[in-house]
């Protein structure tokens, strides 16, 4: 395959010539059928978002297939300072570090030191978390199930982080927070309080993530998910949220 890589403005495209050639031969070395064949593909991606102190990838199906870095002369190289050949499908996006082992974090970092690039927001140096073997087929996460937080405090910083309260009762209180985003959504649960009266110690629960559309907020009817089902992006951030707001 012929490959070729251009970049106007935002907009990189890959394209390529493919030809080639099947022959069937006799015993005698005569001809017994000859194909040759041709194609061509292009392949255009959005690159207004990457930058060259982030890690990006190339997707394809939401799987992380391999990831490079925008150098600053316009090319693009992986971890080992190599030429990075971009996929002929796909997508491309930033690179989250929990999807990324940790020698090849090491590597990245290793690389952007000795280019003396500081990222300016925090990508390879972010906390990762996941579920543990013992949590991955269950559907609640535990973690931080008993622990005494202010209720008013609790709203205030999960409310700032994108979450919601959850229903009210007819007594007036309330005993969920939650947030839905996308295909997922993440409900926890505590021992409840008044709308007036958020002053008031309360104990966390857990935290159940779900399928949004599936009546999330009728116990015992939404469609739960195992802890090892969730995406591994969006458990590593709910657990990076919930540990900085109960901490």
């Amino acid at each position: 395959e012929d490959i070729h890589v251009d970049i106007d403005g935002d907009r990189l495209t890959v394209s390529a010539q493919r030809g080639g050639t099947k022959e069937e031969r006799a015993r005698d070395g005569s001809y017994i059928r000859c194909e040759r064949s041709c194609g061509s593909f292009s392949r255009s991606f959005d690159i207004s978002g990457i930058r060259g102190e982030d890690i990006s990838a190339a997707y394809e199906d939401g799987v992380l297939k391999a990831a490079f870095r925008y150098m600053e002369d316009g090319s693009f190289n992986t971890r080992e300072a190599e030429p990075f050949e971009f996929p002929p499908t796909g997508t491309i996006g930033l690179v989250h570090p929990v999807e990324l082992a940790e020698e090849e974090r090491a590597a990245w970092a290793e690389q952007l030191s000795d280019y003396e690039i500081t990222q300016p927001v925090e990508q390879l140096s972010r906390p990762v978390f996941g579920p543990t073997e013992e949590e991955r087929s269950r559907t609640e996460l535990a973690r931080f199930k008993g622990r005494l937080v202010n209720a008013l405090s609790l709203s205030g910083k999960l409310t700032r982080q994108g979450w919601n309260k959850g229903p009210v009762g007819d007594n007036g209180e309330y005993c969920t927070f939650y947030r839905e985003d996308g295909r997922t959504g993440v409900r926890l649960s505590f021992s409840g309080c008044g709308i007036t009266a958020e002053h008031m110690e309360v104990a966390v629960y857990g935290a159940v993530f779900y399928r949004p559309g599936t009546d999330a907020d009728q116990k015992g009817r939404e469609e739960t998910c195992a802890l090892g089902e969730v995406s591994p992006r969006y458990f590593s951030e709910i657990m990076l949220q919930l540990g900085a707001c109960l901490d």
